[in-house]
C-alpha cells in the first residue's frame, strides 16, 4: 500500500507542518520541546484527561462522554478554587511583611 493510499483511507486529517522556503525540517521551536499547541496541551489538560480516563476505565459509566465532561468542569471548578486560595495566601503573606517593615 503506498502512502497515498494511507492518506485517502484515513478518516482523521493531519495538518501541514508549515516550513520555512527551502527547508524540509520544522521549526526549530517546534523541534525542541514540541509545538506550542502541544505544549499548552500538556501543561493545561493531559493530566487531567489521564487522570478522566482512568477513572472511566474503572467506573465504566454508561454514558463515558458525559461523565469525562463532567469530570473535567469539576476539575476546572477545582483548579479555580486552588488558584484564589493561593492568590489570598500570597496577599495575606505580602501584608504580614510590610506590616513587619
Amino acid at each position: 500500500m503506498e502512502a497515498n493510499d494511507l492518506k485517502r483511507s484515513s478518516s482523521v486529517e493531519v495538518p501541514e507542518v508549515k516550513r520555512t522556503k527551502g527547508s524540509s525540517t520544522p521549526p526549530i521551536h517546534e523541534m525542541v520541546g514540541g509545538s506550542s499547541v502541544r505544549q499548552y496541551l500538556n501543561q493545561h489538560l493531559t493530566q487531567h484527561l489521564l487522570a478522566g480516563l482512568k477513572e472511566i476505565g474503572n467506573t465504566k459509566p454508561e454514558d463515558p462522554l458525559r461523565w469525562l465532561g463532567e469530570y473535567l468542569i469539576k476539575k476546572s471548578d477545582e483548579e479555580k478554587s486552588t488558584k484564589t486560595e493561593d492568590l489570598k495566601e500570597e496577599e495575606e503573606e505580602e501584608e504580614v511583611k510590610s506590616t513587619e517593615i
